[in-house]
């Protein structure tokens, strides 16, 4: 199997480090079904190996990036194929205030004045931490995206899990704007904010292998951190209406026919269809 390569440049000036490797398994119901690597060099390179296969379909890439000093995307380059086959080749460079981006499907470039952060449209599993570790430079976590919205990163829960060299502290994040939904995150409880694991609850489990003997627990822990994050938004974003509510303009399926209605107005009270007529009648009680 083909393991592609991720590189991460940490600003030019950083001093000379030690350099580490984790490895990641990659699971799906608990079994192996590839592999990532990350090796931080001494000169601060990240490089990632990330290959995998699920049915006989999977991802290889090879993915560049560099940072700046406050972790914001400075450059970034993927190349290889999508789960389903498909050529990847995406890359972005910011030099002072402009920004600059290509993919299969797209090309532009923009001026950005203050801290942005990129958002590929292809990356290694690796690319997570980088996004949460830029996002915990900025106060308050929150930043601009390339090519539009903001992201915001949220601590969600602390956990203490068995590794084979001994404890091991992790967190769980949750990153918003990237998708529709909340993206999780798990890293290391510590400065450095260390990919540990990314789970898709349900698919994929990708995890550290010093703790993959705990992937099931981190998963559950991961699963009520998320029911419990969207009931905080249920009850701060929800609208509740008085009923009946009036829905205007509306057509209603005939399961029995197959067929969709002429444009009405549709009264919902209780939670039922209590009555339909033509649209733009006078308000009514159903």
């Amino acid at each position: 199997m083909r393991l592609a390569t991720a590189v991460l440049l940490i600003a030019c000036a950083s001093p000379s480090i030690a350099q580490t490797t984790s490895h990641y398994q990659v699971l799906f119901e608990g079994k192996r079904g590839g592999a990532q690597t990350t090796t931080v060099r001494d000169d601060g390179r990240i490089v990632t190996d990330l290959s995998y296969r699920q049915n006989g379909r999977g991802p290889d890439i090879h993915e560049e990036i560099a940072v700046d000093a406050s972790g914001l995307i400075r450059e970034f380059r993927v190349k290889g194929k999508s789960t389903f086959g498909a050529p990847i080749d995406e890359s972005f460079r910011r030099a002072g205030t402009r920004a600059i981006w290509r993919t299969l499907a797209d090309r532009g470039s923009a001026e950005v004045t203050g801290p942005a952060l990129y958002v590929p449209l292809d990356s290694s599993f690796a690319l997570n931490a980088v996004l949460l570790r830029a996002l915990l430079h900025q106060p308050g976590g929150v930043l601009a995206g390339l090519q539009g919205g903001e992201l915001r990163a949220q601590k969600l829960k602390e956990v203490a899990v068995q590794a084979t060299g001994g404890p091991m502290s992790l967190a769980l994040y949750a990153i918003t704007g990237v998708d529709t939904q909340p993206s999780f995150v798990w890293v290391t409880d510590d400065a450095t904010h260390r990919l540990a694991a990314f789970i898709a609850p349900g698919w994929l489990q990708l995890i550290d292998d010093a703790i993959e003997a705990q992937a099931v627990r981190i998963e559950a822990e991961q699963v009520d951190a998320e029911a419990n994050l969207l009931a905080t938004l249920q009850t701060r974003l929800a609208h509740r209406f008085t009923d009946p509510v009036v829905f205007r303009n509306a057509r209603v399926f005939d399961g029995l026919s197959g067929s969709l209605g002429p444009l009405s107005d549709v009264y919902v009270n209780r939670g039922h269809i209590a009555a339909i007529y033509p649209a733009g009648s006078v308000m009514r009680e159903p």
